[in-house]
């Protein structure tokens, strides 16, 4: 059971260790001025390396927010961080700050967490596991290679506002953010012209990949990819490596950003969604996870 290794009250000891805002729930990470003497934070005794999966708009190498979080962690934790990018040919593992950040969008949720295998496969320093930390879809991408890879093992699995049981509105693209104009654009061009479930639409954002229509689950089901199956739903599509895997992990935390406005359901970073055919009541998840 899930509930045998979850908090979902962790948000106060995790942001002494990371130091982030309280109030911070956007899918691109902002670091604060800070005084690194000043933190407060003991090294912990616990050396494994760290692989952080960063958020939709985001990317590995932004030197304003993962980049410092990077460096602040591995000092906290005196271990070994690796952030992970997504580059767009198979065989680059690195160097994509540009396709990263795209990639977020218009790579498919399937294809990152393929590529996020293939990266942390490719690292020596993570051969015996490692501890994840992910960043709003970033922990979809986690969730995805703990299902279905989990080799080297994912240890200890940290979501900061993870869309876990995915959203009921496709989050916002952030115009907003120097370099995504022109990928917000081409977001808005593609969910304006066909249905988010349609094949077109699955086959080229990643968004709607995990775009769980509480009122409609027959055709999220039926032509949703990713998220439908790595929550087990489609009938005769059951895979139970991937319940063994998750169950494997030593410990899982779940942060839930009370004040959310990108994702719908909040709840849904604690595994908690809308009840079938509503989009106002919501519901305990079966594995024991705790909405509130």
């Amino acid at each position: 059971m899930v509930s045998d290794y979850l908090t979902t009250e962790a948000s106060r000891p995790l942001q002494r260790v990371l130091a982030i805002p309280p109030a911070e729930a956007h899918q691109i990470v902002r670091w604060p001025a800070l005084d690194d003497h000043k933190d407060g934070v003991e090294t912990t005794s616990d050396h494994t390396p760290i692989v952080m999966m960063h958020g939709m708009g985001d990317f590995a190498n932004n030197p304003l927010g993962m980049v410092p979080l990077r460096k602040r962690i591995s000092k906290n934790a005196g271990a070994y961080v690796h952030s992970v990018e997504l580059c767009s040919k198979p065989e680059q593992l690195g160097n994509c700050s540009t396709e990263d950040q795209s990639n977020g969008f218009l790579m498919t949720m399937d294809a990152q967490v393929d590529q996020f295998a293939r990266v942390v496969r490719a690292d020596p320093q993570l051969a015996n596991g490692f501890h994840a930390i992910g960043f709003s879809q970033g922990n979809a991408v986690i969730r995805g290679y703990i299902h279905r890879y989990n080799s080297p093992p994912v240890k200890r699995f940290v979501s900061m506002h993870g869309v876990m049981m995915g959203v009921a509105g496709l989050p916002q693209c952030p115009t907003n953010v120097t370099g995504l104009g022109t990928v917000c654009r081409t977001v808005d061009w593609i969910v304006g012209h066909a249905g988010a479930y349609t094949s077109f639409v699955q086959n080229r954002l990643a968004q709607a990949n995990y775009y769980r229509d509480p009122t409609d689950l027959a055709t999220y089901r039926a032509h949703g990819h990713f998220l439908p199956y790595i929550n087990n739903e489609v009938k005769g599509k059951e895979n139970a490596t991937y319940a063994s895997n998750f169950k494997s992990l030593e410990k899982l935390v779940l942060v839930m950003a009370e004040g959310d406005t990108m994702v719908h359901p909040k709840e849904s970073e604690h595994f908690g969604y809308f009840k079938d055919g509503s989009r106002t009541e919501l519901f305990f998840d079966e594995r024991g996870a705790v909405v509130h």
